[in-house]
């Protein structure tokens, strides 16, 4: 007589995938630009304070507040 797990489990049954299957090559490469994409703006912000108050005086806050972020977010 089968087990109980046999008996669920039914034959032709696909395992399930891993979360990360699903993705594609485009949606990986889409992932990895939009990463690059907001590390340049973020860049591009803190120069941008740092040539008008200073590095000494910029903090993270207001590097996250123009870029419309919270300070965790950066």
């Amino acid at each position: 007589m089968p087990s109980d797990t046999a008996r669920a489990r039914k034959p032709d049954a696909a395992p399930a995938p891993d979360k990360a299957a699903h993705l594609g090559r485009d949606d990986a490469h889409r992932d990895s630009r939009g990463r690059g994409d907001t590390r340049t703006r973020i860049q591009q912000v803190a120069l941008e304070l740092f040539a008008e108050q200073g590095y000494d005086k910029t903090s993270l806050r207001e590097i996250a507040g123009r870029l419309g972020a919270t300070k965790a977010a950066l």
